[in-house]
């Protein structure tokens, strides 16, 4: 189901890519939509991360060091976006 979601975030960029032009936009935008879905019930459990992180890791290749960027970065995103 995940990797469903993320195949339709890579298809709203088109065949340009237009998401992919800027460093790591789709990737940010994965793991935050993730996390919100996630903090739905306003608790995100250690099993939760740990799926959200095995996804965006699988879902697009990622080293260590680029998913602890990506994942800080969305979380702190989602914690200072508005709703």
């Amino acid at each position: 189901m995940l990797s469903q979601l993320i195949e339709r975030i890579r298809a709203v960029a088109g065949p340009q890519g237009n998401l992919e032009d800027q460093p790591r936009t789709l990737e940010l935008a994965a793991a935050a939509l993730l996390l919100e879905v996630a903090n739905a019930d306003r608790n995100v459990s250690p099993v939760e991360r740990q799926q959200i992180r095995q996804t965006i890791q699988a879902s697009f290749s990622l080293d260590e060091q680029a998913l602890d960027e990506v994942l800080a970065e969305s979380e702190h995103t989602v914690e200072h976006s508005v709703g």
